[in-house]
């Protein structure tokens, strides 16, 4: 299984809807066709809520993994670890994918390391272009 983490966005509406509706940059909707298209699954990490289902309904948010602590930063890490946890079977993952970069990159890594799955981080993937 591929799965794909497409990095959340600043642009957002001002309303509650799903994951995949709440971004607006270019840059994430390019890059969420992209993931969809190269992934069996497809998940947003959100600077607030962590790994996120595309249909998942959330409230509007101003939160910037770039600009968080490091106690922000170990808490979320920890959340992922959780969500990965319930979301799949790491065992069963050939690869993830993302276009994460900075902090946002550090977390996903981070909670894959302590998983026991970072090598299963296609670094030449990093980016979907």
């Amino acid at each position: 299984m591929i799965v794909a983490i497409v990095m959340c966005s600043s642009s957002k509406v001002r309303k509650e809807c799903s994951a995949q509706h709440m971004y607006s940059s270019e840059r994430f909707k390019a890059n969420l066709i992209i993931a969809k298209q190269k992934s069996d699954v497809c998940y947003i990490l959100s600077g607030k809520y962590g790994l996120l289902n595309l249909d998942e309904i959330i409230k509007y948010y101003d939160t910037d993994l770039n600009h968080a602590s490091d106690a922000q930063l170990i808490y979320l890490v920890e959340e992922l670890k959780k969500q990965m946890n319930l979301s799949f079977e790491t065992s069963s993952i050939e690869k993830v994918i993302t276009d994460a970069s900075g902090k946002y990159l550090e977390v996903i890594a981070c909670a894959m390391k302590q998983l026991n799955f970072l090598e299963k981080l296609d670094s030449r993937k990093c980016t979907f272009h």
